[in-house]
C-alpha cells in the first residue's frame, strides 16, 4: 500500500530570518480530518454525521476508556473509541460531543458495533450542525490500539515532509 502524500510545498510559507527558517503558520496546514480518513486505515469507515467538519485539522489521536477523556483532550484531536461507557451512561454521549466541539477536537471516530451502541438522533443532528465528523470504524478490521499508532504515523510522516522541505528550502537559499 502507497501512503498517499499529504503534504504539498506550495500550501507552505517559509520565512528566512537569520538564517534561521522560521515558518509562517498562516498557509501550514496539519492533516485534515478527510485525509486521514482516505488513507488505507480507515478503508472501512463510514462518516455518519458532520461531512462538513471533515476539513478540520488533526495534530493528534487520543483512545477514550472513560467518561472523564474530557479533561484529557486538545484542539485539533481525533478521539477513538469502543463507546462502552456511552452505554452505560447515554446522557454522557451528548456532553462529550458538546465538549468536544467547545475544545475544537477533530472529530469522534467509534467502534458502535462493538457494544451495540445507538447514536439518538438527537446526537447526529447536534453534530451535523456543528460540523462535528462522527465517523463509524465499526468495520475497520484494526484494533483502536492499532488505528492510533497507524493514524499517529501518517501525522507524524506529514510532520516529517514539511521538516524535509523547510531544511531543502534553507539548503537552497543564497547565504
Amino acid at each position: 500500500m502507497i501512503k498517499p502524500k499529504i503534504f504539498t510545498p506550495h500550501d507552505r510559507s517559509v520565512i528566512l530570518l537569520n538564517n534561521k527558517i522560521t515558518c509562517s503558520r498562516k498557509g501550514w496546514v496539519d492533516v485534515l480530518l478527510t485525509d486521514l480518513l482516505k488513507n488505507g486505515i480507515y478503508d472501512d469507515a463510514r462518516v455518519i454525521t458532520g461531512h462538513k467538519g471533515l476539513v478540520r485539522e488533526v495534530q493528534t489521536v487520543n483512545i477514550m476508556d472513560c467518561p472523564d477523556i474530557i479533561r484529557f483532550l486538545r484542539p485539533n484531536e481525533l478521539l477513538l473509541t469502543n463507546g462502552f461507557f456511552m452505554k452505560q451512561q447515554p446522557d454522557m454521549f451528548i456532553h462529550l460531543i458538546r465538549d468536544m466541539q467547545r475544545l475544537h477536537c477533530s472529530g469522534l471516530a467509534i467502534k458502535t458495533k462493538r457494544f451495540e451502541l445507538p447514536i439518538p438522533d438527537e446526537i447526529l443532528w447536534e453534530a451535523d450542525q456543528n460540523e462535528f465528523p462522527i465517523i463509524e470504524i465499526s468495520d475497520v478490521r484494526l484494533s483502536l490500539g492499532e488505528i492510533l499508532q497507524r493514524s499517529t504515523s501518517v501525522i507524524l510522516n506529514n510532520k516529517s515532509d514539511e521538516l524535509q522541505y523547510a531544511l531543502s528550502i534553507h539548503k537552497s537559499s543564497p547565504r
